[in-house]
């Protein structure tokens, strides 16, 4: 122990019969308080992928093009440390409020969220009053690799890209997107035959054409 600690005010939570920790952490301290995974390790000691730098840099512009309306989810992580929880008190809500601290001398590993981390870091040189800004942060308790491995996994396996031509409808920022949309609201005909939802056409539908080939 080296005597210094974090303290993160937190919600406590229970999930898989396990506690679990909610936080927001500013945008400035995400660097600090986790640092970038070890890639000199074989990957079957890690429990995270490969940086994708077009992806970081993606990210980033999407970050730094819309500072007043961009979007997160939030972060996953885990705690290898000896961590206190100290609730605000000991009655109903109050239990599950509190502060959670955790040593210096501890880590903290991003098991979902590695690419987000590493983005914000890039927007924050460009645009240093990010740094005010918060991320939600979801703190699970180390209990070794493989169930860091395994965290990372459920994580992703049900990730699912969505659909060009419903990402196109859900899409306010594409200007030709709006064009796009613009058109079949104006043509009666295309708002018959024009299939919204996804980038193939149901076995049974009426429709004859999606809005990503429009597009």
């Amino acid at each position: 122990m080296t005597g210094f600690e974090y303290v993160l005010p937190v919600i406590r939570g229970i999930q898989a019969e396990q506690e679990y920790y909610v936080t927001m952490c500013p945008l400035g301290i995400l660097p600090k308080l986790f640092p970038l995974p070890n890639y000199t390790l074989e990957p079957q000691q890690r429990t995270q992928r490969r940086i994708n730098k077009s992806r970081i840099n993606k990210i980033a512009n999407y970050v730094l093009k819309n500072p007043q309306d961009y979007v997160f989810g939030s972060i996953t992580a885990t705690i290898d440390a000896d961590i206190i929880f100290e609730p605000l008190g000991e009655v109903a809500e109050e239990r599950k409020l509190g502060r959670l601290r955790i040593p210096m001398d501890g880590s903290l590993t991003i098991n979902d969220g590695l690419h987000r981390r590493v983005a914000l870091e890039v927007a924050l040189r460009e645009n240093p009053s990010l740094c005010y800004e918060t991320i939600a942060v979801v703190l699970f308790i180390d209990t070794g690799l493989h169930r860091s491995q395994q965290i990372f996994c459920d994580l992703n396996r049900w990730g699912v890209t969505l659909p060009s031509s419903l990402t196109l409808l859900y899409d306010h920022r594409d200007q030709y997107g709006l064009v796009t949309q613009a058109i079949v609201k104006q043509v009666s005909l295309l708002q018959r035959l024009i299939y919204l939802e996804g980038n193939t056409i149901p076995k049974n539908s009426d429709k004859l054409f999606t809005l990503n080939s429009l597009y």
